[in-house]
């Protein structure tokens, strides 16, 4: 807005200086999702909050981006995404936070202790409609 105006200006602000605000904002939000104890329910219970790692944290945000596909998503011959153009897309958090009455849950591990080389770790997913993105 112009300082000293009327209140009617606006501004455009796109790339890097704007995403990098709006992917810290929402890193905020998905540690206050979890340290609130809306995960597993997806209500909030106080008795189910935990201190999420980063590595939770980063992982929950990049598994709720969406591919973009306005003009520049696939500039410089790009044809695959994640790319050099878009990164992983734009961040929707409500794809990968599960409320109370969502089509679909979310299951997490926040596997603090690590992996070594050579380890393996197996997760089973049941899946029930095979309409709905995993």
């Amino acid at each position: 807005m112009d300082p000293g105006g009327d209140g009617t200006a606006y501004w455009t602000l796109s790339g890097t200086s704007m995403a990098t605000p709006t992917v810290a904002g929402s890193a905020g939000l998905v540690r206050q999702y979890y340290m609130d104890g809306w995960y597993p329910t997806g209500s909030k219970t106080p008795a189910n909050g935990f201190t999420p790692s980063a590595a939770l944290i980063k992982a929950t945000i990049i598994n709720s981006a969406r591919e973009m596909t306005g003009a520049g998503a696939y500039a410089n011959g790009e044809n695959k995404y994640p790319n050099d153009n878009q990164g992983y897309g734009r961040v929707a958090l409500d794809d990968a936070l599960f409320f109370q009455g969502d089509a679909r849950g979310t299951t997490v591990d926040d596997h603090r202790s690590g992996i070594n080389t050579g380890d393996t770790v197996t997760y089973q997913l049941a899946i029930g409609d095979s309409s709905i993105p995993v």
